[in-house]
């Protein structure tokens, strides 16, 4: 009588831990899909070859990050727009890495704030002389995200 529940126990565990695997092998293959740089990088990386920069700021907590992740960096027609068009840069809303932007060393933290992000998921695009800053608020799919990219693109 028992070992029925212990069977359906167990049998849950080993479900819900699958989908816990599987779910985190597909942003390990979103992060291969995106040719991410640092922030330094791209900064030396525009000097030689110049391109537009798109920085995804995110959360380890932010669900529609996560999302965006999955859906929208995954879908192929937007990976290879940005890697053919863009510099790609992931920058943690909470870190308290140190980077240099622009010649000034500050957290990574400290960055987001000074681009005035006000919620998650948010795009900041910067052109190739890093002047111009635009934040983009908030979840895109990956259609509204190809518009968004082609648009600060011209």
């Amino acid at each position: 009588m028992i070992k029925l529940p212990l069977v359906l126990l167990a049998s849950a565990v080993l479900y819900l831990m699958s989908f816990r695997s599987n779910n985190s092998s597909s942003e390990e293959v979103v992060e291969d899909k995106i040719d991410w740089v640092s922030i330094e990088e791209a900064q030396e990386l525009v000097k030689d070859n110049p391109r537009k920069v798109f920085i995804d700021i995110y959360a380890e907590w932010c669900g529609w990050c996560k999302v965006m992740d999955r859906k929208t960096f995954s879908n192929d027609k937007v990976f290879n727009y940005i890697n053919e068009n863009y510099y790609a840069v992931r920058i943690d809303a909470e870190s308290q890495k140190k980077v240099t932007f622009n010649g000034k060393e500050l957290t990574e933290q400290d960055l987001v704030k000074s681009f005035k992000v006000q919620g998650l998921p948010t795009i900041v695009f910067i052109d190739e002389n890093f002047k111009k800053v635009k934040p983009v608020a908030g979840y895109q799919n990956a259609s509204q995200f190809l518009k968004s990219l082609e648009k600060f693109n011209r």
